[in-house]
């Protein structure tokens, strides 16, 4: 009998949440008899995951599921570069869920502190991430604001 499982890849969970959804790919990963913890922690590795060495099968399942079904694709940089309500219409227009929007605004140092709804959430995103941009460009001295709108012409 062949012991040597499939490697699997992210079409795989892609799939897999296209069929039961981003909680349903979690449990079935975490719950599964075949995908053993070892193989989500080496495709955790492959894919850049970054998850603890003591990371628990559910745990691994979930950093997996939320890395391949990401759905906010622009960058804070991007996103800093646009209004307010841009920002609001382009976050709520992803479909992310609260997850993956407290998961962004942690790696953009802007902690959300305390339960708030998603709703809620985005427009404390679009808030927060408008403010930066906009002290960013204030921040940038005159000449090169001057001199990057000349080049532009």
């Amino acid at each position: 009998m062949d012991t040597e499982r499939p490697a699997m890849d992210a079409n795989d969970v892609a799939t897999l949440v296209s069929l039961v959804g981003r909680t349903g790919a979690i449990q079935a990963l975490a719950c599964s008899e075949i995908v053993k913890a070892d193989d989500l922690r080496c495709f955790a590795r492959t894919l850049r995951v970054p998850a603890g060495p003591k990371a628990s099968k559910k745990e691994l399942a979930r950093f997996i599921v939320r890395h391949v079904d990401r759905r906010i694709a622009k960058s804070l940089t991007e996103l800093q570069a646009l209004d307010r309500n841009a920002i609001l219409a382009y976050l709520d227009g992803t479909g992310c869920d609260s997850g993956e929007l407290r998961d962004f605004l942690e790696q953009a140092q802007l902690p959300v502190q305390g339960k708030m709804s998603r709703n809620d959430m985005l427009h404390f995103a679009a808030i927060e991430i408008s403010s930066l941009g906009m002290f960013k460009r204030l921040a940038t001295p005159r000449e090169f604001r001057v001199r990057d709108a000349v080049d532009d012409k």
